[in-house]
């Protein structure tokens, strides 16, 4: 075979060898090129770290006791490649880095690690020895024979070798054991900087935010001694209402468990519609039906038979409409328990009380003494507080390290009469939802 045929039979194999060689070096540097622009003032490793990670959609994992997640850091750095802002904020030449997937692993070399390590103390009279991990180092072999003909064989041997060095780090906390001195019985459970110290702040701790609130309801009249005012203020409020509300909430979550309180402003609204006939003025028409007389002597006497009747002078149809509206101080005290959770979506249950504070109204009712006529409702016939129980399913969605939203769907159902002095009880179920914004400390 000549030599021609053999560069031509053995070019494709070279290139695809040489392709496949050289893709994983080029993609090695990818997410440590990506260029990033931000700043930071004065805040820990760990957040500076945090807000990287976000800018540029990567991770970064590390052992917290080789790296000080705890050190202050101040920089400014605008179009900067991600190693370059990683060799700016670390300021320690000893620290590496290595790409695996979309992860950037922080890591010190091998004799980094031994004088580390050399210098942790478990217990005071007892040191931990240096340890030194062992590359792995992988060898790739290759041998490739072409035979063509029976008489013209070509033995092609491509022997390639590859040493990589891997470094697998496993985060092991260990308990420290102190001798306790008098009185000091209790132990902190979670250690500064200690990734369950990290994992308990992520989804624990105090949170506030604002919310807006649409409330729907139905109002529902009992009877009570006068059945007949019942029915004309049943006949004159529509049966359905409309609420809304919005404010500010603050609360604590603790694990599964939570409690959050608030002050809202809470308007509702009722249609009222009445009219009835009203008769004013009138007379009365006398007719002759007839005559005659009486003579006694030379003296004559009339009598006369008069009829008379009501004429009715003018017949008047009232109407009275009028949005009915209370204003109230909306004061919530709620408990919930989270069933279900994950690093930025739980799922919660939650239940409690409501108080109301009456603050204002403009609404009418009928008179109850008999006259058939509307008035304006004065605050001295409502109650001044309304209390009503609630309960239902909440979501809460992380949108960063300290933010997230919260939607809450519940039902509400008023316990105390919102008229005190009318002949009717009067009270309102609603279906709430909630919608707001949080942030956490």
């Amino acid at each position: 075979m000549s030599a021609k045929k053999c560069i031509l039979v053995l070019l494709p194999i070279l290139l695809s060898f040489l392709f496949l060689s050289v893709q994983p070096l080029l993609a090695q540097q990818v997410n440590l090129q990506k260029k990033i622009s931000g700043s930071f003032n004065n805040v820990s490793l760990d957040y500076a770290l945090r807000k990287i990670a976000s800018q540029a959609n990567v991770k970064f994992s590390y052992n917290p006791d080789l790296i000080p997640i705890a050190k202050r850091v101040t920089f400014h750095y605008s179009r900067q490649t991600i190693q370059d802002v990683l060799k700016q904020i670390l300021n320690d030449p000893s620290v590496a880095y290595r790409e695996m997937g979309n992860q950037i692993v922080l890591f010190r070399p091998d004799d980094a690690v031994a004088k580390t390590e050399a210098t942790k103390i478990i217990s005071p009279d007892k040191v931990v020895p240096p340890t030194k991990k062992n590359p792995d180092t992988v060898f790739v072999y290759r041998s490739d024979t072409l035979t063509y003909l029976k008489r013209d064989t070509v033995y092609t041997t491509n022997t390639v070798l590859r040493t990589d060095t891997v470094r697998l780090v496993d985060t092991v906390f260990i308990e420290k054991h102190k001798t306790q001195e008098a009185g000091q019985n209790f132990k902190n459970p979670f250690e500064n900087n200690s990734l369950k110290r990290q994992k308990f702040f992520e989804n624990n701790g105090f949170f506030t935010g604002i919310y807006f609130e649409t409330l729907p309801g139905q109002i529902k009249f009992e009877k009570t001694d006068n059945p007949g005012y019942y029915s004309l203020m049943k006949q004159a409020v529509s049966s359905g209402c409309s609420n809304y509300a919005f404010g500010v909430f603050a609360g604590y979550d603790y694990y599964k468990v939570g409690a959050y309180t608030g002050l809202g402003l809470l308007r509702s609204n009722e249609h009222f519609e009445y009219s009835f006939s009203k008769e004013t003025g009138g007379f009365y028409k006398t007719d002759t039906v007839e005559t005659y007389y009486t003579l006694t002597n030379s003296d004559t006497t009339w009598y006369y038979l008069t009829d008379s009747s009501w004429i009715q002078k003018e017949t008047n149809q009232v109407d009275y409409k009028n949005l009915n509206t209370y204003t109230y101080l909306d004061i919530p005290l709620n408990l919930k328990f989270r069933f279900y959770q994950s690093g930025s979506f739980s799922l919660y249950a939650l239940a409690g009380m409501n108080a109301q504070i009456l603050l204002n109204s403009n609404a009418l009712f009928i008179d109850p003494k008999g006259s058939l006529e509307a008035s304006w409702i004065d605050k001295g016939k409502l109650s001044t507080v309304l209390l009503s129980w609630n309960a239902g399913l909440g979501t809460s969605i992380r949108l960063g390290n300290s933010m997230g939203i919260i939607v809450e769907t519940t039902y509400r159902r008023q316990l105390t009469n919102q008229n005190t002095e009318l002949p009717v009880k009067k009270t309102v179920s609603m279906f709430t939802v909630k919608a707001g914004v949080y942030m956490n400390f």
